[in-house]
């Protein structure tokens, strides 16, 4: 099977479009971040002090949050590093066929060719 110029040069287009929709979708994910953890109040909270085993509910609670809130926080920059760099990546893709694109037609309009 041959390719025409014309029909190598609309596979290049292709491979550009591609890329860098994928480079755009990943650049816009790296912008979504997951929201911290918030407690709600209980609603006897001011009545008296829950304990378990005579360790107080509401601090565990707290200290899970806070942690929990910690986690989140460092998923979320690892997400926003991992998209940003999938980005980069794709758009450096779209960028080579936009450059073997306009090197293909450059060595067409060098051999005199319609490109």
């Amino acid at each position: 099977m041959q390719f025409t110029r014309s029909g190598i040069s609309v596979i290049w287009v292709i491979f550009a479009v591609f890329f860098g929709i994928l480079s755009c979708s990943h650049f816009k994910a790296s912008k979504t971040r997951v929201p911290p953890f918030e407690l709600t109040t209980r609603p006897d909270a001011g009545i008296g002090q829950a304990q378990i085993l005579g360790a107080d509910v509401d601090q565990i609670i707290t200290d899970f949050a806070a942690d929990f809130n910690r986690y989140l926080s460092t998923e979320n920059e690892a997400s926003t590093k991992g998209h940003r760099l999938a980005a980069g990546g794709y758009l450096l893709a779209a960028l080579t066929a936009l450059f073997s694109l306009g090197l293909q037609r450059r060595e067409a309009c060098d051999l005199g060719q319609t490109p």
